[in-house]
């Protein structure tokens, strides 16, 4: 019952930040069609804030099944979706290649980075017999 009460509280925000989600698409929308681009930028900050803010949530939703498998299965989504290379160069220099990121407007976490970097960098450590 907890269990299920959880997974619905969570689903709930998860339904609640797509409406939002959905409501900033139509104010960056809006603003450009009036050629307000300036405002559309702004808008379009806060809108992929939101963006961050969802998949941190969806991530954790399928974790409140009490599925065992819930985080093996969403690492192997971000894996397929998110794509992170690293290896080592000539010169022996660690590198780490993900995809670009918008700045931080004042607030945010390094949680979305965490998420699919900490998996990624734990996966090649051990495929290429690195203890960390």
């Amino acid at each position: 019952m907890g269990q299920n009460n959880s997974f619905q509280k969570v689903l709930g925000r998860v339904e609640k930040m797509a409406g939002k989600l959905w409501n900033q698409i139509r104010l960056v929308k809006d603003c450009c069609q009036a050629h307000q681009l300036q405002m559309a930028y702004e808008q379009a900050l806060r809108l992929e804030e939101t963006t961050e803010r969802l998949v941190l949530l969806t991530r954790a939703l399928p974790a409140y099944t009490g599925s065992g498998m819930a985080k093996w299965e969403v690492e192997n989504v971000m894996k397929l979706c998110i794509p992170v290379d690293m290896g080592f160069t000539t010169e022996g220099w660690f590198r780490l290649c993900i995809p670009a990121l918008l700045p931080k407007k004042g607030s945010g976490s390094a949680d979305y980075i965490r998420s699919f970097l900490y998996p990624a960098m734990q996966e090649y450590f051990q495929r290429n017999g690195v203890s960390i």
